[in-house]
């Protein structure tokens, strides 16, 4: 093992490392899609604003954060692990096998998805929002 390695956290620490993001990120979505709507711009661009202001920031100021901690100025040296390169072809191959393999299990889970789209959407497009999806 080596001694650059974080120290490994709790449960409880990784259940809230992983899904506070997810939850401001949400937050945010939520109440900026209203606003976004009424100025014209699709759903989306809400989702875009939340990663910009606070996925982002938040994600890179935690590891910045660790970086200050361990090395007492911020840096991620020491931080991310896995920082060794493949060879450039390497990028092609595993690029090539992960979409055949994703292209496959959408293809397999067409009817599926078809199921799912006909039995649990259908509510109204604008939930209660004045927009459609």
């Amino acid at each position: 093992m080596e001694t650059d390695q974080l120290e490994k956290h709790s449960s409880i620490q990784s259940l809230i490392y992983h899904l506070t993001p997810g939850i401001l990120v949400g937050t945010f979505y939520f109440l900026a899609l209203k606003p976004v709507a009424n100025m014209g711009y699709p759903s989306f661009f809400a989702l875009l604003l939340a990663f910009t202001f606070i996925l982002v920031p938040l994600e890179l100021g935690f590891l910045f954060y660790q970086g200050k901690k361990k090395n007492g100025r911020y840096t991620l040296k020491g931080i991310i692990s896995y920082q060794n390169s493949i060879p450039w072809w390497q990028y092609f191959v595993w690029g090539s096998i992960i979409f055949l393999i994703v292209g496959t299990i959408m293809t397999l889970f067409t009817p599926i998805d078809s199921f799912l789209q006909k039995s649990l959407f259908f509510l109204d497009t604008g939930h209660g929002f004045g927009i459609g999806w």
